[in-house]
């Protein structure tokens, strides 16, 4: 068998696990594992669990191990900062053809094991690497150091992310962007244009995820669009639901839909239904909605901010300044006009083909690859 097809042995970590935990890395991690075990790979997951007991699910190819959380007084710390307690002895018992840490505390565990063993790994940045974040968290701050520096490859997933790894901490990485399922995303031409839905998809518990931007944008847009309705899919507290429907009034508030968490399969029935998906959001590493909503054939909109504006392109969608703050967005006229934009895009027959067109390129045909091409480059 040639080394191209040779079938590897592969570990990723992590110390959160989706579904229970809905984030992008614990997406990555699902994903991820599940396309390189159909490529015929032998993939083991290690990841954690507030049981006391250890978990085991074997899956063809896919095996994945849930070990617990520590316990007493070690309950103190953090599970992700005690999480590499339970990989060290596991990557010492067991040997792979390359190791992937999704997390950095994660990857000083692949580094000691790479002093005591010889073992290459990859180590993933799923976030901007700020180092003024850091700097208030020297612990983080050295983890993050020894991970890095012992680490065969740095995988971040945008060009930001990238630049802001050589310039802030002087790492070289690879840029590989998080592959989307363009299968479980078809296109949509059935969009209602006449009542048009604004759709935004995200964890609206953070600030930075731009909540209530929106909802201040949406007022305004009411005078330009009558029949427009505004969607909240994602988690959201309800302190903050509390929050946005005191700050409306009640005629725009009944064209306001708060969808709640809802289940994965029903995402592509939500961005083919809407007119125009947008991210106000700050501080992205990566913009997975993004791509989702294009996928669906559904136009964007997103804030001039992090790397969002590396996926968004004329003739699929629209940017907009989030304002002069670190917190949330704040630029409500710019936001409207961002969106009254989007929606003139839908004049063009062409827009839905364009938008999967452009997502097509984040596609798991073009990047689960060179995924691929970096575990063999750990091996050589």
């Amino acid at each position: 068998m040639s080394e191209v097809n040779k079938s590897l042995k592969i570990l990723m970590t992590h110390p959160f696990s989706w579904p229970y935990v809905r984030r992008g890395s614990e997406r990555f991690l699902h994903e991820m594992s599940h396309y390189l075990a159909a490529r015929g790979h032998d993939v083991t997951v290690l990841t954690s669990t507030p049981q006391r007991e250890e978990e085991i699910c074997r899956k063809e190819r896919l095996v994945t191990i849930w070990k617990p959380q520590l316990a007493g007084a070690a309950r103190l710390i953090a599970p992700e900062k005690s999480f590499p307690l339970r990989c060290l002895p596991f990557m010492l018992e067991n040997r792979f053809d390359a190791t992937h840490c999704l997390y950095f505390w994660d990857g000083v565990a692949a580094g000691l094991a790479r002093m005591l063993k010889g073992e290459r790994y990859v180590a993933h940045v799923t976030g901007i690497p700020i180092k003024r974040f850091f700097l208030r968290r020297p612990w983080d701050l050295a983890a993050l150091r020894f991970s890095f520096s012992h680490a065969t490859e740095v995988v971040v997933p945008s060009q930001l992310a990238l630049d802001y790894l050589g310039q802030q901490f002087g790492y070289r990485g690879t840029l590989l962007h998080p592959p989307c399922d363009m299968h479980r995303f078809p296109v949509s031409c059935e969009r209602d244009l006449d009542r048009p839905r604004i759709l935004s998809v995200g964890a609206f518990g953070e600030r930075r995820k731009g909540a209530r931007v929106l909802l201040q944008a949406f007022h305004l847009l009411k005078k330009q669009v009558p029949n427009a309705v505004l969607q909240y899919l994602g988690d959201m507290p309800d302190a903050v639901r509390a929050e946005l429907s005191a700050a409306s009034s009640p005629d725009v508030l009944k064209d306001v839909e708060f969808l709640g968490k809802g289940k994965i399969e029903d995402l592509p029935v939500r961005y083919g239904g809407a007119a125009v998906t947008v991210l106000a959001s700050l501080l992205d590493v990566f913009g997975m909605v993004l791509v989702e909503s294009l996928a669906c054939g559904t136009p964007v909109v997103a804030t001039r901010h992090g790397a969002l504006p590396e996926i968004v392109e004329p003739g699929v969608g629209t940017l907009f300044d989030p304002g002069d703050t670190d917190v949330e967005a704040t630029n409500v006229n710019g936001l409207c006009q961002a969106i009254v934009e989007a929606l003139h895009l839908h004049e063009d027959s062409q827009l839905p083909h364009r938008c999967r067109t452009r997502a097509e390129f984040y596609s798991w045909d073009v990047l689960g690859p060179q995924y691929e091409a970096m575990y063999r480059r750990l091996m050589a």
